[in-house]
């Protein structure tokens, strides 16, 4: 009896803590680097997942995911395919601006980012929306190339959280329900079947969140 094909497997990782995450000031596609903090992080992440059986790496053009890709290459041996459609929302003008500032500036679209609206464009420039539907096309077609491997896929908090909500089936404005820490790591089988019928239902979330590299640390 022939052995059963490996289920596609997209492991997401959230880049290292950046400069930016630790700035004070809101950022989306800015091109902060790993601070020394996140530098250790992606070292320990990088060691954890150097036996883990992927067999694809694909990372965000963003200087932040490049930099944790380069620490998962170092161990894997993969080589790093770069996907500009797993970049973070565009913030526009927000971009390097602290929510008091912007908050004083534009009080209504504050209000609005402050109950997480979707549809918000940030700084006038993209909708989480948007960005999660062109992250989650980036998704599809990897798993779609790679059918029955495991991918290490390295992104964003923002349009991450996303995918991951709408596997589940959740509304955009609960998505921020959902901890992606940096270097956090969770797994999707995209094309499991978990509902039969007409609607047949595909995609299941095996974990969310994993970070036991980073314990005691």
């Amino acid at each position: 009896m022939p052995p059963t094909p490996l289920q596609t497997e997209l492991w997401l990782i959230r880049h290292g803590e950046s400069l930016a995450n630790i700035s004070g000031v809101i950022h989306g596609q800015d091109d902060s680097p790993l601070s020394p903090h996140g530098q250790v992080q992606v070292r320990l992440l990088a060691a954890r997942l150097a036996t883990c059986g992927a067999t694809r790496l694909v990372a965000s053009t963003l200087r932040r995911a490049q930099e944790t890709a380069a620490a998962l290459v170092a161990t894997t041996g993969l080589t790093v395919e770069f996907e500009p459609r797993l970049r973070e929302v565009s913030v526009g003008t927000w971009e390097g601006r602290t929510a008091g500032e912007i908050a004083a500036a534009e009080p209504a679209a504050w209000a609005r980012w402050e109950a997480r609206d979707p549809d918000l464009p940030l700084g006038g420039a993209e909708t989480y929306r948007d960005a999660i539907a062109r992250c989650t096309a980036a998704l599809q077609d990897i798993a779609v190339r790679h059918r029955h491997e495991r991918i290490l896929v390295v992104g964003h908090g923002g349009v991450l959280r996303g995918y991951l909500a709408g596997v589940l089936g959740l509304d955009l404005r609960q998505m921020w329900r959902l901890a992606l820490d940096n270097t956090s790591i969770s797994r999707v089988r995209p094309f499991q079947q978990v509902m039969g019928g007409p609607d047949q239902l595909l995609g299941r979330v095996q974990l969310i969140n994993d970070t036991a590299h980073l314990e005691d640390r």
